[in-house]
C-alpha cells in the first residue's frame, strides 16, 4: 500500500515536472521567436504569427497613406497644410515591428500569458511609430509663429482733423507657447488618424486700457503755436517735417520731464535728415538737420502758453526770422535741448500738424484747466555791430565800398502773463537774452586811414 502511494506521488511530480518543463520550452521558444503572436494588429493590418522579415512589406501601405495625409496647422485665424515628410516627420518601421512583437513578451509570466490571452480574443492594436525631427520641426514653425505673434496695442487717443479727441481702445497681443505647441503637434504627427493641430497660444493684454485713458481727461487743445516757413527750401522743409513727426502723439505723464533730444534722437544722415542751413559759430553755415530749431522753437511757443515751468532752453546766438526775439529755442543733440514738466496733475498730449509752409504744435490736456497766457517779447538794448575794414589797393583813393551792412545785436527780455478776466494777474520773467551783433565789412582804398 505504501509503495502505490509512492508511486502515485512519484508519477504526479514526473507529470508535472514534464509540464513545467513543457511550458519553460514552449516559453522560451515564444520568447526567442521571431513571429508576431496572434491577434497583434499595427493600423488595419494583422500581424499574427508573421515573422518580422515579413511585417515591412506588410506596413508599407499603412505608413505610406499616413504620409500623404494633409497636416492642417492652424493659429491666430489663420491656417496652413503641410505633408508630414515637410514637418520632418520620417517612418520607424524597426520600431514599429519591435513594439509589435513585445506584445505578450514583456512584464512577469502571468502578464504575459494574459496579455497573449487578450491577443488572441479581442485582438491587441499597436500604433505606426514615427520619428520627428525637431529641427525640421521647429524650422517650420517658426514662421507660422512669426506671423501669428503680435504685441497687445495699449489704449490711447486719436486726435480728428477737427481736433476732436476719440478714446482708442486697446488691441489684445497673442503670443505662441513654442514648446507646448510642439510637444502638441508632435502627437498629431505619430497619430495617423489625425491631421489638425491648433497651436498653444497665449493672450497677452494692454497695460492700458480704455478706462485708463478716459481718466486722463485729454478733451482738447489747451495751447498751441504755429510758426511758418519757406516750402520751396525742401531740404529744410523736409527736416521741419521729420523733426515733428516724432513729436506727434508723444504723452507727458504727470510730473515728467520732456526732453526734445530724447523724443527727436540724433540729427543725422542715418536718421533721414538732410543738409540746410543752421547757426555756428554766430553765423549761417550748411549743416544736417537745419530746420529743426524751429520745431523746437515752435514746440517751446506752445509750452509757454500752456503756462509749463520750463527746465532747460537755449537762446539762438544770432535772431530768427520765425518767431520774435527771445522766443526761439535751439537745440543740439548732446550739446543744447529744450525740456519742460508736466506739473499737472494730469498727462498732456503733443499733436503737430504739417502743412505747406505752416508748422503747428498743439498741447492736448483737460480744457479749462489751463489759464489764459499772454507771451510778451520786449527788447531793451540794441547792440550796435563791430566794423572790419579791409585795405584793398585796387579801389581809387578816398573809394569806399561796403560789403556787408552787417546787423545790430540786442538784448530780449520775455514775460508770461496770466490773464484772468482780461486783467493781468501775474506776470513772470522767462528769459533774458543777448543776441550778438554782425559785424558790417568795408572795403577801402590802400591810401585810406581809418
Amino acid at each position: 500500500m505504501q509503495t502505490f502511494k509512492g508511486k502515485i506521488i512519484l508519477f504526479i511530480i514526473l507529470v508535472v515536472s514534464m509540464g513545467i518543463i513543457s511550458i519553460a520550452m514552449l516559453e522560451h521558444m515564444i520568447m526567442t521567436g521571431s513571429r508576431i503572436l496572434p491577434g497583434v494588429v499595427v493600423g488595419d493590418v494583422g500581424l499574427g504569427s508573421m515573422d518580422k522579415s515579413q511585417v515591412q512589406a506588410e506596413l508599407s501601405p499603412s505608413f505610406e497613406s499616413a504620409l500623404e495625409r494633409k497636416i492642417t496647422i492652424r493659429g491666430g485665424g489663420k491656417s496652413w497644410s503641410y505633408l508630414p515628410s515637410q514637418l520632418g516627420v520620417t517612418p520607424d518601421v524597426t520600431e514599429t515591428v519591435r513594439q509589435a512583437w513585445l506584445i505578450g513578451r514583456k512584464g512577469f509570466f502571468w502578464t504575459r500569458w494574459h496579455e497573449r490571452w487578450r491577443a488572441q480574443k479581442y485582438a491587441q492594436q499597436v500604433s505606426l511609430v514615427f520619428q520627428v525631427d525637431e529641427a525640421v520641426l521647429r524650422k517650420t514653425l517658426l514662421p507660422l509663429v512669426a506671423m501669428i505673434e503680435k504685441e497687445p496695442q495699449n489704449a490711447g487717443v486719436r486726435i480728428h482733423d477737427d481736433h476732436t479727441v476719440e478714446i482708442l481702445p486697446g488691441v489684445n497681443g497673442v503670443k505662441i507657447d513654442l514648446a507646448a505647441s510642439e510637444s502638441k503637434l508632435k502627437q498629431v504627427l505619430q497619430s495617423p488618424q489625425q491631421s489638425q493641430c491648433n497651436l498653444v497660444e497665449q493672450v497677452l493684454y494692454p497695460k492700458l486700457t480704455a478706462g485708463d485713458v478716459e481718466k486722463w481727461e485729454i478733451t482738447g487743445v489747451v495751447a498751441s503755436f504755429d510758426t511758418n516757413f519757406d516750402a520751396a527750401k525742401t531740404e529744410r522743409s523736409y527736416n521741419i517735417k521729420t523733426a515733428a513727426l516724432a513729436l506727434d502723439q508723444v504723452l507727458i505723464m504727470p510730473q515728467e520731464v520732456f526732453s526734445f533730444n530724447d523724443i527727436v534722437g540724433p540729427r543725422t544722415t542715418e536718421a533721414g535728415y538732410k543738409e540746410s542751413l543752421v547757426i555756428e559759430n554766430n553765423q549761417f553755415t550748411p549743416g544736417i538737420g537745419g530746420g529743426v530749431c524751429q520745431v523746437s522753437t515752435t514746440l517751446y511757443n506752445a509750452v509757454l502758453r500752456a503756462d509749463l515751468p520750463i527746465v532747460e532752453r537755449h537762446p539762438h546766438s544770432l535772431p530768427i526770422t520765425y518767431v520774435p526775439p527771445g522766443m526761439d529755442a535751439t537745440v543740439a543733440y548732446n550739446l543744447a535741448d529744450l525740456k519742460f514738466v508736466n506739473n499737472r496733475a494730469k498727462p498732456i498730449l503733443l499733436h503737430t500738424e504739417y502743412h505747406q509752409g505752416t508748422l503747428k504744435v498743439m498741447i492736448f490736456g483737460t480744457v479749462g484747466e489751463f489759464p489764459q497766457i499772454r507771451v510778451k517779447s520786449k527788447i531793451i538794448e540794441y547792440l550796435e555791430p563791430d566794423q572790419e575794414v579791409i585795405k584793398d589797393p585796387t579801389l581809387a583813393p578816398g573809394q569806399r565800398i561796403i560789403e556787408d551792412n552787417g546787423k545790430k545785436g540786442m538784448i530780449v527780455e520775455v514775460k508770461r502773463e496770466i490773464i484772468v478776466d482780461g486783467a493781468v494777474t501775474s506776470s513772470e520773467l522767462i528769459s533774458r537774452d543777448k543776441y550778438q551783433s554782425q559785424k558790417s565789412v568795408v572795403r577801402v582804398s590802400g591810401e585810406e586811414t581809418e
